[in-house]
């Protein structure tokens, strides 16, 4: 670190994008990822912090020892062997300090340049990847995301936009360091990018059973807070872009939730059954709302793009009239969606 790494940083001359400074920020994090991971470095730090654990525990028994024996020859004995403990103990104290406060820095490190590294260029931009392990893997530490929070808005949103469905189920309604800067994060990448994000935050906010767990709940509540915000959003385009794609969704649920609970025998949803989409006010409902919210194909593959701008991606005109049952017991739909471009997208109602 001291003789390549943070000459090559300064080498740079506060310059902080392009190709590389791009390198030289990607070297440093992975450098200092690759030691806070090294199996022999944490070992030696675990073998410190049970010696220090050990010698403390060990001063707490010999001085408890002394306080409550009336021997003067035992008392005198146990105070010995309490300063020697001391002694050690402060040994192992200052040892475990200096190996924390060095994975401490390789912490702090890696996170802050690998966020440099992709902001900086686009030839490092797996680095993502490392960095979100990375930051779940310190999410309570204060440290961790006081150094994310530094360089983490500088990052473009579409370098995350791949992580959306991790991002997104990682959402807490806890008022902690990481859950705001999570939050804000899948917030932007909403705004920035609806048509790869917003149906995630659609689905995280739906309605769930009375038996889900805390911790669903919590995520649920989270899901809503992000979505209120869009709802209300300034930028009236974005607010428009969460209505259509809501409102779209919520269509698609009503049809995936549609049976009729008859018998095996004599229920027309039967698995390999066509049946047209307009003999039912759900089906009906997606067939005639859809054109106007102007909505590509949820299944659609639309490339991520930097400048943000969405306008010529192709849009759902309609369906083929009939819809196949396809096998599950709740009767999962298959519909196929036409496009402004012509093509046509086979989609799995469930």
């Amino acid at each position: 670190m001291s003789e390549y790494l943070a000459p090559a940083i300064a080498e740079l001359g506060g310059l902080a994008h392009g190709d590389v400074a791009g390198q030289v920020f990607h070297q440093y994090a992975s450098f200092c990822d690759a030691q806070l991971h090294n199996p022999d470095l944490n070992a030696d730090f675990d073998r410190i912090r049970r010696m220090r654990d050990t010698r403390a525990k060990e001063m707490e028994h010999f001085k408890q020892l002394a306080r409550t024996t009336k021997d003067k020859s035992l008392k005198d004995k146990y105070v010995k062997e309490f300063r020697k403990t001391s002694k050690w103990f402060n040994l192992d104290e200052k040892e475990y300090d200096r190996l924390r406060i060095a994975r401490e820095s390789f912490m702090t490190q890696s996170l802050e340049n690998y966020l440099l590294a992709l902001s900086a260029s686009d030839s490092n931009d797996n680095d993502v990847l490392r960095f979100f392990a990375l930051w779940l893997e310190f999410a309570d530490s204060e440290l961790a995301n006081t150094s994310v929070g530094k360089h983490l808005a500088s990052v473009p949103t579409a370098k995350f936009v791949r992580l959306m469905n991790q991002l997104s189920s990682r959402l807490q309604s806890d008022q902690t360091a990481f859950q705001e800067l999570l939050s804000d994060l899948v917030l932007h990448i909403a705004i920035d990018h609806p048509y790869h994000s917003m149906h995630h935050i659609s689905a995280g906010s739906s309605s769930i059973s009375a038996t889900a767990s805390e911790s669903a709940r919590s995520r649920m509540n989270a899901a809503r807070a992000i979505a209120g915000k869009l709802k209300v959003a300034s930028d009236r385009e974005t607010s428009i872009n969460w209505h259509n794609i809501s409102s779209t969704d919520r269509l698609y649920d009503r049809l995936a939730k549609l049976h009729d609970n008859k018998g095996p025998r004599d229920t027309a949803f039967r698995a390999g059954r066509d049946l047209a989409l307009d003999d039912y006010p759900e089906g009906k409902a997606l067939t005639t709302r859809i054109k106007d919210f102007k909505l590509p194909p949820p299944t659609m593959d639309i490339p991520v793009r930097y400048d943000k701008i969405y306008s010529k991606v192709p849009r759902i005109m309609g369906f083929l009239p009939k819809m196949r049952i396809a096998n599950g017991l709740s009767a999962p739909k298959i519909v196929v969606a036409r496009c402004s471009d012509g093509q046509s997208f086979k989609q799995l109602v469930r």
